[in-house]
C-alpha cells in the first residue's frame, strides 16, 4: 500500500509538466491538420468548378465526382439526391484508380532520402 502511495506520487510529479508539453505540440499538430484538409477540400471545390465549366455537370455532381474521402460515403449521399451518379461513380473509381497506381511511387519519392548527402 506504501509502495503504491509512492508510485502514485511519482505519477503525479512527473505526469503534468509531460502533458503540458505535448500538449502544444498536439495543438500545432491539429492546426496543421485543419490546415491541410481545408486546403484539400478548397482544391476539390476548384476542381468542381473546372468540371462544371468543362463537362456541364450540375455542382453537386461535380462536387461529389472530386470529393474526398470514402467512396461508400459519396455513394449514399449521391443515392439521396439528384445526381448523375454513373458519372460520380466513375470519377471516384477514376480516383481510387490513380492513388493505387501513383501513391507507391510517389511515397518511394518522398520518403527516399536526398541525393546530395552520399558521396
Amino acid at each position: 500500500m506504501v509502495a503504491g502511495a509512492w508510485l502514485c506520487r511519482i505519477g503525479w510529479s512527473i505526469g503534468p509538466p509531460v502533458y503540458q508539453a505535448s500538449t502544444g505540440t498536439r495543438r500545432q499538430g491539429i492546426s496543421a491538420r485543419a490546415g491541410v484538409h481545408a486546403g484539400l477540400i478548397a482544391l476539390c471545390g476548384v476542381l468542381a468548378g473546372v468540371l462544371v465549366i468543362v463537362a456541364g455537370v450540375d455542382p453537386l455532381t461535380a462536387y461529389l465526382a472530386t470529393s474526398p474521402g470514402a467512396v461508400e460515403s459519396v455513394v449514399i449521399i449521391a443515392a439521396s439526391s439528384k445526381v448523375d451518379i454513373p458519372f460520380v461513380m466513375a470519377m471516384q473509381t477514376t480516383r481510387l484508380l490513380a492513388l493505387i497506381t501513383v501513391a507507391p511511387a510517389l511515397m518511394g519519392y518522398i520518403a527516399a532520402p536526398p541525393r546530395s548527402r552520399y558521396p
